[in-house]
């Protein structure tokens, strides 16, 4: 397996999977109704951002096909700079073989590189596997995003 930051050639070459791994994360905290406009406006968000710099896209692939895909950006909060994981995914049968581990050690070494204090993200409360994976990379809480449904 190899993990490397992406372009937009490789965007392009991608992009039915990139959907899928976009759609995958997305599913996995939220209901969208229309996923699909969801994704395909993001993969043409990410290369703006490939464009003019402003994230750090991150893949894993076996044999030159896209099994996982990380897209973090830069951030610059109350805490200092950090790199800010959006979406982290990996295809569905190739979980369980530490490629998202994989990715999030890329993307510190990235944020080491960038001088960038820390690694951070946000993750869905009922993702049991992903913050099973976080907790044991030594990821910790530092806040909480508490909702209340207003519809019953």
């Amino acid at each position: 397996m190899i993990v490397r930051l992406i372009d937009e050639k490789d965007v392009q070459k991608n992009s039915d999977v990139l959907k899928v791994l976009i759609e995958n994360c997305i599913n996995s905290t939220y209901e969208l109704e229309d996923i699909h406009s969801f994704s395909e406006n993001k993969i043409m968000d990410l290369k703006q951002h490939i464009g003019n710099h402003s994230a750090y896209p991150i893949a894993a692939f076996e044999r030159n096909r896209m099994i996982g895909f990380l897209w973090g950006y830069e951030t610059n909060g109350m805490s200092g700079r950090a790199l800010h994981i959006a979406y982290i995914s990996v295809l569905e049968r190739f979980r369980g073989q530490g490629i998202a581990k994989s990715l999030i050690q890329y993307a510190e070494k990235v944020a080491e590189n960038e001088d960038l204090a820390k690694v951070e993200l946000i993750v869905g409360a009922n993702n049991s596997a992903a913050l099973s994976l976080y907790k044991s990379m030594n990821f910790l809480p530092e806040r909480l995003i508490l909702s209340k449904s207003l519809q019953e």
